[in-house]
């Protein structure tokens, strides 16, 4: 059976007038290239995804041309986060922290880089500047890396052109893990990736 993974706070200190200016200008522009490069990744996958309900299989130039987009927007952030910290929205607001965790869930070719990411993640959340959903999506694709079940059951495979949840450690209690994040039941997720990946339509 042909089974296909689908790629799917701050302290300020007290500075001078210009230094702090400086640094605005610095956060502006590292979230405007975040927001530039997310709307890339997300064309990159509308295309994937309308090409894989048309057709009901990823075609392979969209892949490659997805996983290329993925690999720099990966360089970029792994170099950024790792000279001056994982960002937060004080720095760049809400909108901006968002971005840079879509570019870190999308670098599943990185695994090394997702778990490194994934304690700041998790305090990021603690501190209220990352969703449940974001937490448990990264929590999950670090899992699965490993080779190990995940824990919130967010990542699924396709096995010919059917949508199956990834295996789940202790899968009886994964509604109560998910709603402790504010996330639907695994049924009702289910629901919305077969409505989004389901069989393809036919004209």
């Amino acid at each position: 059976m042909r089974a296909t993974r689908l790629m799917v706070i701050a302290l300020v200190s007290a500075c001078s007038g210009d230094a702090a200016r400086q640094d605005a200008a610095v956060d502006s522009a590292f979230r405007a290239e975040l927001l530039a490069r997310v709307a890339v990744d997300q064309a990159g996958r509308d295309t994937l995804v309308q090409a894989l309900q048309r057709f009901g299989t990823l075609p392979e130039s969209l892949v490659l041309r997805l996983q290329a987009v993925d690999s720099a927007n990966t360089a970029w952030l792994a170099l950024h986060v790792r000279e001056r910290g994982f960002p937060t929205t004080a720095q760049i607001g809400v909108d901006g922290v968002k971005a840079a965790l879509l570019l870190i869930q999308h670098a599943d070719a990185s695994p090394a880089f997702q778990a490194e990411m994934l304690p700041f993640v998790e305090k990021a959340h603690e501190a209220g500047d990352v969703e449940g959903q974001e937490f448990a999506m990264l929590t999950d694709r670090v899992l699965r890396a490993q080779g190990r079940p995940q824990r919130y059951g967010t990542q699924m495979s396709m096995h010919d052109g059917v949508v199956r949840i990834d295996p789940i450690e202790d899968s009886a209690g994964v509604d109560a893990r998910r709603a402790a994040l504010g996330l639907t039941s695994l049924s009702q997720y289910k629901r919305v990736l077969d409505s989004v990946y389901g069989a393809p339509r036919r004209p």
